[in-house]
């Protein structure tokens, strides 16, 4: 990982192998104030929390067509 971020975002290597040397999850302190930025993203846009149920209605419209027509792929094999 740290090859990547060393090319790609050469400003973070070194945050990244401060918080990563010893382990490999997040601490604590670094958790909380992530979830507190998330919640205040979710406040200010009206973000729902956790998993929404979202059913799209049915689709009345042409129906989809073929990628490989049957015939054509029988024609083949």
């Amino acid at each position: 990982m740290l090859p990547f971020l060393k090319r790609e975002f050469p400003k973070l290597e070194a945050r990244y192998r401060e918080l990563y040397v010893t382990r490999a999850h997040l601490g604590r302190p670094y958790k909380d104030a992530l979830a507190a930025r998330v919640l205040r993203v979710r406040e200010r846009y009206g973000l729902a929390s956790g998993m929404i149920e979202y059913r799209p209605g049915l689709w009345d419209g042409e129906g989809q067509g073929e990628l490989f027509p049957l015939a054509e792929f029988d024609q083949m094999y």
